[in-house]
């Protein structure tokens, strides 16, 4: 530096004078000790300066870090928030989704890919709660989906009845008509008339056997059908349940206070008034069966 640069050719000048002019030793000795003053003040100056912007650049990074990860959770946290709302609707729609249309791994590939984005950024805590409530989620998801599997082969034997009516049906009309022709046209004969009534009548026979069976599937179907709704509404207040922990946690993390207490007691009380309109619908269901 300089200013010692400075200090030691004084130095060495007043040296040089103390062995040859002893006033010209004072005079630079008094010069030299208020440089040296001088010089020591801005040394020290220069090294607290260095050392306060030293701080301030470390300080400065490391909100510059903080604000990163900081909108990093932001973005994983709130797709996860928005996923476990997706998650409940799902549940609660199933009796609604046919699966033999849709691939139900679409509804749900954007829940399972912030739950994993989660466990990169989060906190012990936070990791946890969301994992508790995947678990939870993917074993009723499987519960459903062991419940909706007679539901659809009910279904399907439904379908394959009303598709049998309709071509016996359209044999039917096919041999009416057949019949009307030929009476018109004064070319039906007694062997004729035999054998139409007879394959009419067969049709007819069938149409009747398969109906029935319909009716009896759609009465099954509408029955299990109840049961499920029902239990897909249960399992979705269950998530609900569960996403509370889960999102306070989050907005703890994101710095987002909330009073706790006011908010659980909130939550729960919607939950409450949802599972009293489950059983509302439960009873009314009961009703119907008993009907």
């Amino acid at each position: 530096m300089e200013e010692t640069t400075e200090i030691l050719k004084l130095l060495s000048e007043i040296k040089g004078a103390l062995s040859s002019n002893s006033s010209i030793a004072i005079a630079l000795i008094s010069a030299g000790a208020a440089l040296i003053g001088a010089l020591g003040g801005v040394l020290l100056t220069n090294k607290s300066n260095n050392k306060r912007i030293l701080v301030e650049l470390e300080h400065d990074a490391t909100q510059r870090d903080r604000e990163r990860e900081m909108d990093l959770r932001k973005d994983v946290y709130l797709k996860i928030a928005e996923e476990m709302t997706v998650a409940q609707q799902f549940l609660a729609g199933l009796p609604q989704v046919d699966f033999t249309k849709i691939d139900s791994s679409q509804f749900l590939k954007g829940f399972f890919i912030a739950s994993s984005k989660i466990h990169i950024v989060g906190k012990y805590d936070t990791v946890e709660a969301v994992s508790i409530t995947m678990k939870y989620f993917t074993s009723s998801f499987m519960k459903l989906m062991s419940l909706i599997i007679p539901l659809q082969n009910i279904k399907s034997d439904i379908d394959i009845a009303t598709d049998m009516i309709n071509k016996h049906s359209a044999s039917s009309d096919h041999i009416l008509s057949e019949m009307t022709n030929k009476n018109i046209d004064g070319s039906m004969d007694k062997r004729t008339m035999t054998v139409l009534q007879t394959n009419s009548k067969y049709h007819q026979g069938e149409i009747a056997k398969l109906t029935e069976e319909r009716d009896n599937n759609w009465s099954s179907y509408n029955k299990s059908l109840r049961h499920y709704q029902v239990e897909c509404m249960k399992e979705s207040i269950e998530i609900s349940k569960l996403s509370i922990n889960a999102l306070l946690l989050i907005r703890q993390e994101l710095e987002m206070e909330i009073d706790k207490e006011k908010y659980k007691k909130l939550m729960d009380s919607n939950l409450k008034e949802l599972e009293g309109t489950l059983h509302s619908f439960i009873k009314s269901l009961e009703d119907m069966n008993e009907a």
